[in-house]
């Protein structure tokens, strides 16, 4: 969903980077429709909720419903599914 215009959809491009400084991984999220604006955060649903609250920003200003904003960032990262399991679990030997 489109965090500019909340009545159509758009497209997000979600990454997961391994973080030299920190030591940790980070997930990155750019919407189509905003490519210079990407959200970064320390964990999975930590981003997409960082999504969620924009949209729902956006949702208000026009006076519509807000959307729960409870994410799970393994789903949307494609975490759960099981080809992507397997190619991960294929990355480790």
């Amino acid at each position: 969903m489109s965090s500019i215009d909340p009545t159509k959809q758009c497209l997000h491009k979600a990454e997961i980077s391994y973080c030299n400084n920190t030591n940790t991984f980070c997930y990155r999220v750019t919407a189509d429709d905003r490519p210079n604006e990407p959200l970064e955060h320390s964990s999975l649903s930590g981003v997409w909720s960082k999504i969620a609250k924009r949209v729902n920003t956006t949702r208000e200003q026009k006076g519509m419903n807000l959307l729960c904003t409870n994410v799970s960032g393994p789903k949307l990262f494609g975490l759960t599914q099981k080809n992507i399991q397997a190619q991960l679990q294929a990355l480790k030997s």
